[in-house]
């Protein structure tokens, strides 16, 4: 998780990921036109590492993410994509793509192995 705060930190300060611009309601609808119809069927929280923010991916058709539970606290055995919204911005709009992003440690992926994997491939056909 330090990797990622520090990569995306570096790209931000190097203006390769540019700054969020839209508004947090209209990315969340935008990723979840592009999202949620072929989300794998599998309980993934999203992090953003610099805000310290968790959500869960939705179903919803309209929404990419929901609120994470007050009550819970994600575990290291959990599939969580680590992130910030200015990275999956800047890939929708496609700015940067996926495979840079993965690459240069702008999102990172925990879990299970073969979950991990899916979730790898998930986003780089549904953003790709």
């Amino acid at each position: 998780m330090l990797t990622t705060i520090s990569s995306i930190t570096i790209a931000s300060a190097d203006d390769f990921l540019p700054d969020l611009e839209k508004p947090d309601a209209m990315l969340n609808w935008q990723l979840g036109q592009k999202l949620t119809s072929t989300k794998p069927d599998l309980q993934i929280t999203f992090y953003q590492a610099i805000e310290g923010h968790y959500s869960i991916l939705s179903n919803a058709q309209f929404r990419f993410l929901e609120n994470y539970p007050d009550d819970k606290i994600p575990t290291n055995e959990d599939l969580m994509i680590i992130s910030e919204m200015s990275v999956l911005s800047a890939i929708a709009d496609q700015q940067i793509d996926i495979q840079e992003a993965l690459n240069n440690r702008l999102i990172t992926i925990n879990g299970d192995p073969d979950e991990v994997q899916i979730v790898k491939q998930w986003l780089k056909n549904s953003l790709g």
